[in-house]
């Protein structure tokens, strides 16, 4: 008799599949830099979509964004200078020693006010300022035309914080003193501090007239001017100063965060390279070239600049920070991590650094670690959107979805043009059920910006997961038009397309993502996937090794399609290696039993496809496939009953498994068993009305 064998097509899983569920953060660190006049947004990058990971037998059903965020590194710091007063040449031992004298006289001459005098001057200068402030106030209400006294009980309380205070005192040394340097000079430099730039002015001018040839003057004036935004007149003016003082260190360094702000990092570097001649161990100077550097993406320049600042400085949280920044661009994960720890560890409050490492820690799957971080950070500041943005995506990772959406919730109450916290939103909303609100959210993040590609590509797997193909695949070719190399956009158009029936133009899509992503498993996957049912085995071949070197999750179920490639090129020898591969890989991978256990068979080596075959079956008992390949193994094993059970046990649980029914009839037939024989060909028949074998069997035992 012919017993039929069937074959072993390996049925590809649906693939209109909508990636919602896992997040890796992909956060851009937006917390403002803080910068020499006022603040500046940071810089932000384009955030890629990740590979998709973890495919057995079919995609995983979720979208995973790629924790590659762009962190926030603190900007240039400014020289401001400092308060001008008459410096003695006496040294602080000799300081002292007269403070003591002073102290003894002024026990038995308690108002005399030249002894006061000089003792406030003195404890000044050794910066005891608890001393000198009440000691100046005494003589100035005794003297209240004193200029002098006036300018140093300016300084006193200009150092204290008391800038309204110290600003009459200056005021009052100009009308007492109108030709006295330092009073114009205070007083613009305390305007300047109270963010009074266009008084500042003023003042300095009126400090230039008495000394034109200052560089100290034109220095100041160029801050005043840097701070009310005309950046051209403070550039001519610090290059003014450096003109007549050339190793006036903090003109080299305001005019290079000048440039800095003008977009000329090179030409900053050199302003800063200038200042660090001057003064080499400056950490300032070090960790602004630092900044520089990065923005030029010479990154490892710029983290041997950001660890001079660190080692050039006993506490610098702002280095740590950017350092750890740097080191990410590297590549250096571990070291980009103990940066930031630092930063934190040095300044507890510091809520970037402990951003940026909370943004981190979601990178490398500290999920927990990340939620602490955030939430610290939201303590410190509770009007930062991004902190309670990312929180949200962190909840959403643990599934806690009612949590996500209160803290996205939120995000967006902050900031309601947050494009990424309605997208996240939408995800939360999808993982809850809330299909329709999701696309909803969507929708409104795209409109709010047509440009935003990855919106548009999440809102394309969302309207996917509802079956609106055409709705999904025009949201992916406007992601890519928007960004065509965006490697998320041509898979998930692929897919759709592949379940529509157009497999060429998905397989351009799949070849596109992995153009745009060479190590993309999962077009890489489905690309072979496709040129499999296309036909195309070598390609198949070449594309399921590529994705399987990408990602060794998927070891198993490639070469378990590997093996199927190697049965339709009737390679059998190579077929049986795949399966054994997969087997190594997952012992309890059932399909690759069975279809070894065929390859087997096929090789007449009936013992090792039994014993296949029998293991596929301890895994998956109600497999009808295993029990039918078992059932022709043990006819060919000349076991005839064995064999009519494992038949029947096809049938059972396949009762419309055609070639079972007809083996059954065939073995019936030969056994003299014509009522059975009969009843299952016309059993085949029914499973299949094609099955012309079926009918000519039928009709011999019929007689017809």
């Amino acid at each position: 008799m012919t017993v039929a064998s069937g074959s072993t097509s390996h049925a590809r899983p649906s693939t209109a599949f909508v990636h919602l569920v896992t997040l890796l953060t992909c956060l851009a660190l937006v917390s403002p830099a803080v910068l020499a006049q006022g603040k500046r947004p940071p810089r932000r990058g384009k955030v890629p979509w990740s590979k998709v990971k973890g495919i057995s037998g079919k995609l995983a059903r979720e979208a995973m964004e790629k924790a590659a965020p762009e962190q926030s590194t603190e900007d240039v710091e400014s020289a401001a200078g400092s308060l001008l007063m008459t410096v003695g040449s006496r040294s602080r031992p000799e300081l002292l020693a007269d403070r003591r004298q002073l102290l003894q006289q002024l026990k038995t001459q308690p108002d005399d006010m030249d002894l006061l005098r000089k003792y406030a001057g003195v404890a000044l200068r050794l910066g005891d300022h608890d001393a000198a402030l009440p000691a100046f106030l005494r003589v100035v209400k005794m003297r209240p035309t004193d200029a002098a006294t006036h300018l140093e009980l300016g300084v006193v309380l200009y150092d204290r914080g008391r800038l309204d205070q110290a600003m009459k005192h200056f005021l009052k040394v100009t009308d007492l003193a109108p030709k006295l340097f330092m009073g114009w000079m205070n007083l613009g430099i305390t305007y300047r501090r109270m963010g009074l730039p266009d008084r500042a002015v003023y003042a300095f001018k009126e400090a230039a007239q008495i000394q034109p040839d200052s560089s100290l003057v034109a220095f100041h004036l160029g801050e005043a001017y840097a701070q009310s935004m005309n950046r051209d007149k403070a550039e001519e003016l610090y290059r003014d100063a450096l003109k007549k003082d050339p190793r006036l260190v903090d003109a080299h360094v305001n005019l290079g965060n000048l440039l800095h702000f003008g977009g000329d990092e090179a030409a900053a570097i050199q302003e800063y390279d200038a200042a660090l001649k001057l003064r080499p161990k400056d950490p300032v100077v070090h960790f602004n070239r630092g900044v520089c550097l990065f923005l030029l993406r010479r990154h490892a320049e710029a983290v041997k600049a950001y660890q001079t600042a660190i080692r050039d400085s006993k506490r610098n949280p702002r280095a740590y920070n950017n350092l750890g920044v740097a080191l990410g661009k590297l590549g250096q994960t571990a070291s980009m991590i103990k940066a930031f720890r630092a930063a934190v560890q040095q300044d507890p409050r510091y809520a970037m650094a402990s951003y940026n490492l909370a943004v981190v820690s979601m990178k490398v799957g500290q999920v927990d670690d990340a939620i602490k971080l955030v939430q610290n950070v939201i303590v410190i500041n509770p009007g930062m959107a991004d902190a309670h943005r990312l929180l949200g995506e962190a909840l959403l990772r643990k599934g806690k979805i009612y949590e996500a959406k209160v803290e996205l919730t939120r995000a967006l109450d902050l900031r309601p043009g947050d494009t990424h916290a309605r997208r996240v939103m939408g995800l939360a909303l999808a993982q809850k059920g809330e299909g329709e609100r999701a696309i909803r959210e969507l929708e409104a993040a795209v409109q709010a910006n047509p440009q935003d590609s990855m919106s548009r590509l999440v809102l394309g797997k969302l309207l996917a997961g509802k079956g609106k193909s055409e709705e999904a695949v025009k949201q992916y070719r406007e992601a890519l038009r928007i960004d065509p190399k965006n490697a998320e956009a041509h898979f998930s158009l692929g897919e759709v397309l592949y379940a529509e029936g157009k497999i060429t133009e998905a397989i351009a899509h799949y070849e596109a993502a992995v153009a745009s992503d060479a190590r993309n498993a999962g077009a890489q996957y489905r690309m072979a996937e496709a040129y499999h049912a296309r036909g195309d085995y070598q390609r198949a071949l070449t594309a399921y090794q590529a994705a399987i070197t990408s990602d060794p999750t998927l070891g198993p179920e490639g070469h378990y399609k590997m093996g199927d490639v190697y049965y339709r090129l009737n390679k059998t020898q190579l077929e049986v290696r795949e399966y054994l591969d997969t087997l190594k890989l997952n012992p309890q991978h059932a399909r690759a039993r069975i279809a070894l256990g065929f390859a087997y068979a096929r090789l007449q080596m009936y013992s090792k496809a039994l014993e296949q075959l029998d293991e596929a079956l301890k895994v998956d008992p109600d497999n009808a496939l295993a029990h039918y390949y078992r059932g022709t193994v043990l006819y060919n094993m000349r076991r005839r009953e064995e064999s009519v059970q494992s038949f029947l046990a096809a049938v059972k649980y396949n009762p419309r498994f055609a070639e079972a029914h007809y083996n059954l009839g065939q073995i019936y037939a030969e056994t003299g068993d014509k009522r059975q024989a009969i009843r299952s060909f016309q059993a085949a028949i029914a499973a299949n009305p094609t099955y012309d074998a079926a009918r000519l069997a039928l009709a011999k035992i019929q007689g017809k």
